[in-house]
C-alpha cells in the first residue's frame, strides 16, 4: 500500500528544492542591476506621457509622444508599420498619472530610484499579503520574502521598474483587506489595480460575483470599487477629455509591442483563439460555481493562474509573480513530515468571512 502522507511529504521537499533553485537563479540578475543599471526601462513611457499630462496638459496618447518615446528609446522614430513589436508608447489610463504624480516634477534618473524603492517594499509586502490569506505560518517568512525578490520574475519586474509589480501587490492587498473583512478598502485597492487592466480585470470579475453573491456583508467592496472607478474616470475626463477613446485606439498598438499570450507561443492562431475559449468557458463555470463560497482566494489563485497563461500581453517572465498564492495554496497541500510548521492563532474552523 502507497504511503499517501509519505507520498506527499516527498513531492514537497522536491517541490521546494525547485522553488528555492528557481529563486537562487536570479541572483545573477540582482548582480547586473546594482553592477549595471538600466537607462531606460518599462516605466518611461508611462513615466513621460503623466508628465506631460499633468504638467504640459499635453495629449500622452497623442503619435508626439509617443515619437518622443520612441526616440529616447532608439535614438530615432520609428516609421508607421516599422517593427510593430517595438513600437512603444504610453498604453495606460490617463488616471495612471495620479499614482505617478509624485514623481513627474523629479528627473527620470530620480523616479528610477523612487519606483525601484517603492515597488521592492510592495512586493515584500504582497508576499507577507499572500502568506496570510492562504493561512500560512510565519515560520520562515523571512526567507520566503527575501527568495520571492531575489527570483528571476521579480528581478526582471524590478529592472525594467514595471507598474505589473505594482498592480500585484495591489491584487494582494485587496485581497487581505477583503480577508479581514475590510471590504470599502479593498474595492478601492481592486480599482488602483486597474491601471494595468490586463492584469486585473479577471481577478476583479472573481471578486465583484463573490461580492455580490453575498451582498448584504459585502456590498461595501462593489460599492467602494464602483465609486473609486467613477472618481477615477471622471478626474481623467477632466484632465483629457476623450480620453477612454484616445486610450482604445492606443491598444492594437500595444498589442504589437506587448506581444500574445503564452497560448499564443505555443499554438497558432486558431488553437490560441479555441484555447482561450475553453478557458474563459470553464472560468465562468468556475467562478459561477464558487459564487457563495466563504474561502474565496483558493478560486481568486487559480484565477491568476489561467490569466497569466490565457490573457495577451502577459508572456514576460515578470508576471509569473502572479502565481505566488497557487505556489503558496500547493505548499500548504504538500507539506514536508517533519518540518516544523507554525500554528495559525485563529481556529481552521472560522470562516474566513460571512
Amino acid at each position: 500500500m502507497i504511503n499517501e502522507p509519505k507520498t506527499r511529504s516527498i513531492l514537497g521537499a522536491l517541490l521546494r528544492a525547485f522553488l528555492i533553485l528557481f529563486a537562487v537563479a536570479g541572483t545573477p540578475h540582482l548582480l547586473r542591476i546594482v553592477r549595471e543599471p538600466p537607462s531606460l526601462t518599462d516605466l518611461y513611457p508611462v513615466w513621460l506621457g503623466s508628465r506631460e499630462l499633468l504638467l504640459d496638459h499635453r495629449n500622452p496618447y497623442s503619435p508626439e509622444v509617443s515619437r518622443e518615446i520612441q526616440v529616447a528609446f532608439y535614438g530615432k522614430e520609428l516609421g508607421p508599420g516599422d517593427h510593430p513589436d517595438q513600437q512603444c508608447c504610453f498604453a495606460y489610463p490617463a488616471y495612471v498619472s495620479f499614482l505617478l504624480a509624485p514623481t513627474i516634477n523629479a528627473d527620470f534618473d530620480d523616479a528610477r530610484r523612487i519606483m525601484l524603492f517603492l515597488l521592492s517594499a510592495l512586493t515584500a509586502a504582497s508576499v507577507i499579503c499572500w502568506h496570510v490569506v492562504t493561512r500560512r505560518g510565519s515560520s520562515w517568512l523571512a526567507l520566503t520574502t527575501l527568495l520571492v525578490l531575489v527570483s528571476p520574475p521579480v528581478m526582471q519586474g524590478l529592472e525594467l521598474r514595471q507598474l505589473g509589480m505594482l498592480v500585484a501587490a495591489l491584487l494582494s492587498v485587496s485581497a487581505f483587506l477583503a480577508d479581514r473583512r475590510h471590504f470599502a478598502l479593498s474595492g478601492v485597492a481592486l480599482a488602483l489595480a486597474t491601471v494595468k487592466p490586463q492584469m486585473s480585470i479577471l481577478p476583479i470579475a472573481w471578486m465583484m460575483l463573490w461580492a455580490i453573491h453575498g451582498w448584504a456583508a459585502r456590498k461595501s467592496l462593489v460599492i467602494s470599487f464602483l465609486c473609486t472607478m467613477a472618481f477615477f474616470v471622471g478626474a481623467g475626463e477632466l484632465l483629457l477629455p476623450g480620453w477612454i477613446s484616445l486610450f482604445a485606439a492606443q491598444l492594437p498598438l500595444y498589442r504589437h509591442f506587448a506581444g500574445a499570450s503564452i497560448l499564443g507561443l505555443v499554438y497558432n492562431r486558431k488553437l490560441e483563439f479555441t484555447f482561450t475559449i475553453i478557458f474563459a468557458g470553464g472560468l465562468v463555470w468556475l467562478m459561477w460555481r464558487k459564487r457563495g463560497v466563504a474561502d474565496f482566494v483558493p478560486t481568486l489563485a487559480f484565477i491568476m493562474a489561467i490569466e497569466v497563461v490565457t490573457v495577451p500581453g502577459l508572456k514576460s517572465l515578470l508576471n509569473l509573480v502572479l502565481l505566488i498564492p497557487g505556489i503558496f495554496i500547493l505548499l500548504s497541500k504538500y507539506p514536508v513530515l517533519g518540518f516544523k510548521q507554525a500554528v495559525d492563532v485563529r481556529s481552521p474552523d472560522r470562516e474566513r468571512t460571512s
